[in-house]
């Protein structure tokens, strides 16, 4: 025996798929300002998601950048500057920046 098939007009009751398409339609037209600032958040929001790990990722490397220089400054030799000239026997630069004073060292990493 085969199945009925059930036509549109053989149905007495109005489908679902119609009523709350026609529910949905008619709330968004009825409430366009409230859905409209919905829709604007939720864009806004997606936007946020998207970009602020990007703006956060670049912030950690500027200060890795910075943190890395301030501690090479913060390494640099303080070289007491004398009128007289002595011969150097060793060259030794571990770091190619000196300082006369501590107070210059402290405000060039500042």
């Amino acid at each position: 025996m085969k199945p009925h098939k059930f036509f549109r007009k053989e149905i007495k009751e109005p489908d679902e798929f119609f009523t709350i398409t026609g529910r949905v339609i008619s709330f968004i037209k009825k409430e366009q300002k409230i859905v409209s600032w919905i829709g604007t958040i939720l864009v806004a929001l997606l936007a946020l998601s998207i970009f602020w790990p990007r703006y956060q990722a670049s912030k950690a490397e500027d200060a890795a950048i910075a943190f890395y220089y301030t501690a090479k400054l913060f390494d640099a030799e303080i070289v007491e500057k004398k009128e007289e000239t002595t011969p150097v026997t060793e060259e030794k630069t571990p770091h190619p920046e000196t300082f006369s004073s501590a107070k210059e060292k402290y405000t060039s990493i500042l």
